[in-house]
């Protein structure tokens, strides 16, 4: 029989997701952003909303390995509909382990990935122009999937049919898919789900408990560091230096995942060596 203790030590660890450029990160929460959840909802049943909605699911098993939602509507700034949405952001953005809010000129173009690999992607803010939002979080049946929301906001105003002014264009993602800090793993031996604390020596129970917490330490100390490059590109220092923050950042993720790997091989040493 598998332990639960070994699985929810190496879950805490291994299924740390992938950190990105982002004013916001709060690994410890995982509560579901339900106000944007609703207001997608609500907007998505509208008549005047156009949808596009594609599913692939495990032929085996019928779970759900990616699932993308796309809505677009032309909205006006007055619309209530516009500003439960709006609103719902500001309300679950300490919700999920990312919160992205950029202004128009703030930022860059954002991709999203959708399949199991870096290659399977698709914009979700194709220019600067437009303002832009987006949670991820980690999916509350499937813990190697995250949960993506984002919505994108023209910068352009227009009449529409009815002659009113100030209309703009929204643009709502949706998406489910594979941890990319996942990608290029057998899914089917993560570490947590393989191991059997029963079959481990008493010494191996207590070295794989104090390697498990040393890993703690270091993972908390690179992701300090980039918690604090994340508050520096809060404060909004400029593109050039941005640019250089966001290096670093990169810099961290990549000794991060090292880390991860290292931590791997470590505990299927120490499995093998004090296997009963």
């Amino acid at each position: 029989m598998k332990t639960k203790l070994l699985s929810l030590m190496l879950i805490a660890l291994i299924a740390t997701p992938q950190l990105m450029a982002n004013p916001t990160q709060n690994q410890s929460q995982s509560e579901p952003p339900t106000n944007v959840i609703n207001a997608i909802k609500d907007i998505a049943s509208k008549q005047y909303t156009t949808n596009s909605i594609n599913t692939t699911e495990d032929p085996e098993t019928n779970k759900i390995t990616n699932r993308v939602e796309i809505y677009e509507v032309n909205f006006n700034e007055n619309d209530t509909e516009y500003k439960n949405l709006i609103e719902a952001f500001e309300k679950d953005k300490e919700c999920g382990y990312t919160y992205f809010h950029l202004l128009p000129k703030e930022g860059g173009v954002r991709n999203a990935y959708i399949g199991n690999n870096e290659n399977e992607k698709i914009i979700i803010r194709k220019n600067i122009d437009q303002e832009f939002y987006m949670i991820v979080q980690k999916n509350p049946n499937d813990p190697t999937l995250r949960d993506l929301y984002s919505v994108t906001i023209e910068n352009k105003y227009f009449y529409d049919q009815w002659g009113r002014a100030k209309n703009r264009k929204l643009t709502i993602h949706v998406i489910t898919s594979l941890r990319p800090d996942l990608f290029g793993k057998d899914l089917n031996t993560l570490p947590g789900e393989e191991y059997d604390l029963n079959n481990l020596t008493d010494e191996g129970k207590r070295i794989l408990k104090s390697t498990v917490l040393s890993y703690k330490q270091k993972f908390n100390l690179l992701e300090d560091r980039i918690r604090i490059y994340n508050n520096i590109l809060k404060t909004g220092p400029g593109f050039s230096k941005m640019n250089i923050y966001n290096k670093e950042i990169d810099k961290e993720q990549k000794k991060l995942d090292k880390l991860r790997n290292k931590m791997i091989k470590d505990i299927e040493k120490i499995y093998k060596k004090y296997h009963k």
